[in-house]
């Protein structure tokens, strides 16, 4: 059995706006074990990258978290201040940002951005903080790391910028990286270069990885497990080749069906639009988009129900009672 690193349980985030109270994550749980990819999946506002910003306690003033608990290494890190969550941040906790354009800062040099977390976490000043950033950027793959320290954000293309962005969070050997759209608006063989070395430095570190990502392509490159977010919550998760080949709730098929798979074949898009999450639904979230949708989705949330070993899915369809009265219509056909 593998150990666990992180393990989350019912996270909350709200955040108070002048329109109301918007519940962009509601009552998330989940967990990852050590050296273990997971990937999560939704479109944009589902709550994927606050869920994670949330533990990270990297959002804004007018955020309101709060969890049962949240372990980390087995320790309690829910009822930390965030002065030691910051002293987590880079040996324990790292993150990689959508847009390594504006999480760089552009007036400061490229060796001066990896100044903070080696002098924070390794203690490392002067030529070698230096010496340890050049050999970094080398691990990574950039040439003349010597010479690239000394630039601007603005000097380099976008793949090396996500690459410096990679050796930033990784100089510090974290235990977990958290990644954001990692390969956002980058083409696609510079997409497959950084997804690779990505796979090399998890390998190479043992960190474990949580790839936060709307391209499932992307996710089943990297990800050994998946979670499907919608509306604030996980509506599924599994094993990455049962969540592809065996798809649980309707989400999780228009999410695949919307995947071109054969040149000209014309996509199937999902109707409707995302809930408002300043007045959600009391049911599933999903249910005024979908096609399988029954009184119940509306009126309650369906609970979590065990499909395989570690594919779960939280879908009425899946209801014992359901199931059973679907086992008797296809008997009665018969």
């Amino acid at each position: 059995m593998q150990n666990r690193l992180l393990d989350v349980k019912h996270l909350k985030t709200n955040f108070h706006t002048q329109a109301g109270i918007v519940q962009a994550v509601r009552d998330v749980s989940f967990y990852v074990n050590e050296e273990e990819c997971v990937g999560i999946v939704g479109e944009s506002g589902c709550g994927k990258s606050v869920t994670m910003l949330s533990i990270m306690r990297l959002l804004e003033e007018n955020a309101e978290t709060t969890a049962d608990s949240i372990l980390f290494q087995e320790k309690e890190i829910s009822k930390y201040t965030n002065t030691q969550i910051r002293k987590m941040d880079g040996r324990e906790l790292s993150m990689i940002f959508q847009d390594p354009m504006t999480s760089l800062n552009p007036v400061f040099t490229i060796g001066q951005q990896f100044a903070g977390p080696l002098a924070r976490n390794l203690h490392l000043k002067g030529r070698p903080a230096r010496e340890k950033a050049a050999q970094m950027l080398k691990l990574v793959g950039i040439p003349i790391p010597e010479e690239r320290l000394a630039q601007y954000p603005h000097e380099l293309s976008g793949g090396l910028r996500q690459r410096v962005m990679i050796a930033i969070a990784m100089c510090c050997n974290p235990r977990l990286l958290i990644a954001d759209e990692p390969t956002t608006a980058l083409d696609v063989t510079v997409q497959a270069q950084i997804l690779e070395l990505m796979k090399r430095m998890q390998r190479e570190f043992h960190s474990s990885v949580i790839l936060i990502s709307h391209d499932l392509g992307v996710i089943s490159t990297m990800a050994s497990r998946v979670m499907v977010m919608y509306g604030g919550k996980i509506v599924e998760e599994g094993p990455v080749d049962d969540l592809f080949y065996h798809p649980a709730h309707p989400y999780t098929k228009g999410l695949l069906a919307s995947i071109p798979s054969k040149k000209g074949e014309r996509l199937v898009p999902i109707f409707g639009t995302p809930p408002d999450l300043l007045d959600p639904p009391k049911g599933c979230p999903f249910a005024e988009r979908c096609s399988a949708c029954m009184k119940i989705c509306q009126i309650a949330m369906p609970g979590t129900h065990v499909l395989s070993e570690g594919h779960t899915c939280r879908c009425w369809l899946y209801h014992p009672s359901v199931m059973q009265e679907k086992g008797r219509k296809h008997d009665g056909n018969e």
